[in-house]
């Protein structure tokens, strides 16, 4: 069976799982197409072909949908689509309906504050048919699954789950070096060894709502901890001055781009919070809980429902309050001293193989429902 994928990016967790998929599905041919970034001079696979969709335009402009949509179609057997929100995804269900081809919709992850969204009529007029028409949803966590249950009435059974994550070796084969890495990071940002760090790692954007996270720790009024961020944006001016205002210390690394330097950061810490007002999943919580840390979340964030269970908590991004009575528990009030234990065995368990055998049962459904309408 000829598969085409369409999505939006090459993350590198992108192409991990896509490997993963064509390891575990040998009869099937993959094909990846993207809609977004540039193509890479450093090829990380062999396993699957890539190709990079040009915009089309109209009249000199470009817009926002993508040539080759109708030869994806027509060249494939199924179609999976990285969503149902840009514009080249549905045209490509409406294609997919015009040609007869089943087609697959990959929703990895939404955030809480979806909810309270304002959408034009016509706008979900096409987001409900394209969801609607759809053979089968592979979809990442619960939170998924109750949008689409309850906001697109879609049938559960037609709903497959799969696992969002990253490349978690990476960060193990840190794991037996962690305490010199600890002490080198905390000596060279002079953090002593008695502190207590809370781990930020991202952009620095307004919706990223790291401030949250500096005025918690003010309502503690304890010297003895730090905000270490592994980040850098627009709002770093702003959350300097803010923190000193607060009295609060905090270190700003700015970008750090080699990701097994990033992983270091997790070591040299003792909690990580993800703070944000928007975000559809999180996958620097993943990070995190394979560097065995406890971890404090958002919950707007779309891993909250199925990442955070007795290695966290779940908080409301606008209470500062909220979340330092989290941070108290965790760091002098928790009976419970193996978190970050159960952040490293509920993230081992949520991984790639298991999206790679839910993908296998997809296809099967696939094969199956052609042979009824054949």
């Amino acid at each position: 069976m000829k598969i085409a994928m369409v999505i939006n990016n090459t993350d590198t967790y992108r192409t991990k799982e896509i490997e993963e998929l064509c390891k575990c599905n040998k009869d099937e041919t993959i094909k990846v197409y993207y809609t977004d970034g540039v193509p890479s001079k450093n090829k990380e696979t062999n396993l699957f072909e890539e190709t990079y969709l040009k915009k089309g335009r109209f009249f000199g402009r470009v817009l926002n949908n993508h040539r080759g949509l109708i030869n994806i179609v027509r060249s494939n057997d199924v179609i999976f689509i990285g969503g149902y929100e840009e514009s080249s995804y549905i045209i490509l269900g409406i294609l997919c309906k015009l040609f007869k081809k089943p087609y697959v919709i990959i929703a990895d992850g939404i955030s809480k504050s979806r909810e309270d969204e304002k959408e034009s009529t016509f706008s979900l007029l096409f987001k409900n048919y394209i969801v609607s028409e759809s053979s089968y949803i592979w979809a990442s966590g619960k939170m998924v699954y109750k949008d689409l249950i309850e906001f697109f009435q879609y049938p559960i059974k037609k709903i497959f789950p799969k696992y969002l994550t990253v490349d978690g070796e990476k960060i193990i084969k840190l794991y037996p070096e962690r305490k010199n890495i600890r002490e080198e990071i905390r000596r060279k940002y002079g953090i002593s060894n008695e502190a207590k760090v809370i781990n930020y790692a991202g952009n620095l954007t307004t919706s990223n709502n790291v401030k949250v996270i500096i005025k918690a720790i003010a309502t503690l009024k304890r010297d003895d901890i730090v905000l270490l961020i592994t980040g850098d944006g627009t709002e770093k001016l702003s959350l300097l001055y803010l923190a000193k205002k607060k009295n609060v210390k905090i270190i700003i690394t700015g970008s750090i781009e080699k990701k097994e330097e990033l992983f270091k950061y997790y070591y040299a810490s003792d909690l990580f919070v993800l703070p944000s007002m928007f975000e559809p999943w999180g996958l620097v919580v993943n990070e995190a809980m394979y560097a065995r840390l406890p971890i404090i979340v958002s919950e707007h964030c779309g891993c909250a429902l199925d990442l955070v269970d007795g290695n966290g908590y779940v908080f409301n991004p606008r209470n500062s309050t909220d979340l330092a009575s989290k941070i108290d528990k965790i760091f002098y009030n928790d009976s419970s001293k193996d978190r970050g234990e159960v952040s490293y065995d509920k993230i081992l368990h949520w991984n790639f193989e298991k999206s790679a055998k839910s993908f296998k049962n997809l296809i099967f459904n696939i094969r199956k429902l052609q042979e009824e309408n054949s």
